[in-house]
């Protein structure tokens, strides 16, 4: 579970929905009233502090679920796919967001979600059908391989069943 997903109805009080949107708000008026902020930086800033309703409020508004950092390439799925939320990940995903934008490297989400074994977040990733089960990085690697190279076995099995090929070589390979 994400750090902003409430794991059974017991979780839900009063007091834990005033707190959730008090952060919520907080990460907002921070953003207004420091002049190097952007929207865009509040809805990367929400996915990493796990604030899936406040990520729902800022698309609902009109800001961006597939804005890249200049830096990195980041947008707000990759970000969620490298923290493991994968409650977050589903979020976006519903709110539009692009699982094929890649990264310096060109790793997309599903190579971010094989390198770190996130099994469960495969098959969503892959019915959006915008990102190809055998998508390669810049240097040849499918998802399958990374999460082959990594041990995630349930992550090897969920790309099988998605339809990965299982013939794929890298760059360098024989």
């Amino acid at each position: 579970m994400g750090v902003g997903t409430i794991n059974n109805r017991s979780e839900v009080s009063p007091s834990h929905v005033t707190s959730r949107l008090r952060r919520c708000e907080q990460i907002l008026i921070s953003l207004f009233t420091t002049a190097t902020y952007a929207l865009d930086d509040a809805m990367l800033i929400a996915v990493v502090d796990g604030y899936v309703d406040c990520v729902r409020h800022l698309a609902a508004s009109g800001v961006s679920v597939n804005k890249q950092r200049d830096e990195d390439k980041y947008t707000a799925l990759l970000l969620a796919a490298a923290r493991a939320d994968v409650d977050m990940m589903l979020a976006l995903l519903e709110l539009g967001a692009d699982p094929a934008l890649t990264l310096d490297g060109g790793n997309t989400a599903l190579h971010v979600i094989a390198l770190e074994g996130h099994d469960e977040a495969v098959a969503p990733v892959v019915a959006t059908g915008k990102c190809a089960v055998d998508v390669v990085n810049d240097n040849g690697a499918s998802p399958l391989v990374l999460a082959a190279e990594r041990g995630h076995a349930a992550t090897v099995k969920a790309l099988l069943d998605a339809g990965a090929a299982v013939e794929h070589r890298t760059k360098g390979s024989k």
